[in-house]
């Protein structure tokens, strides 16, 4: 018998001992919050930090080499708190509360 595995933290064992994945996040919430034209991709987990990622970004804005001034990548322990995340920036974004770079804490 080998080493046991060890499973991504997102999993549980529900009451009958089986392993179980977390609901998927709502998206109505990011989709209503999305500015027109943004690009949003999907969660991605990194398991060397043991975090979510998600990126968006506006396509319109001119390419220049390094740091886009209008982007946002969301981090958080958790796909669905990614999700929030990033909802709740690309919300302030869309009123106007992050001018030319949001800084998390800020908003």
């Amino acid at each position: 018998m080998g080493p046991r595995k060890r499973l991504p933290a997102w999993w549980w064992r529900d009451p009958y001992g089986r392993f179980q994945m977390p609901p998927p996040p709502d998206w109505s919430a990011l989709h209503d919050a999305t500015p027109a034209g943004w690009h949003v991709g999907r969660p991605s987990f990194h398991n060397e930090r043991r975090e979510w990622v998600q990126y968006a970004f506006d396509p319109s804005e001119r390419a220049v080499v390094g740091l886009r001034s209008r982007e946002w990548t969301a981090v958080a322990e958790s796909e669905e708190a990614a999700v929030r995340e990033m909802a709740k920036t690309l919300r302030a974004i869309s009123e106007g509360g992050c001018r030319s770079r949001c800084v998390p804490g800020e908003l």
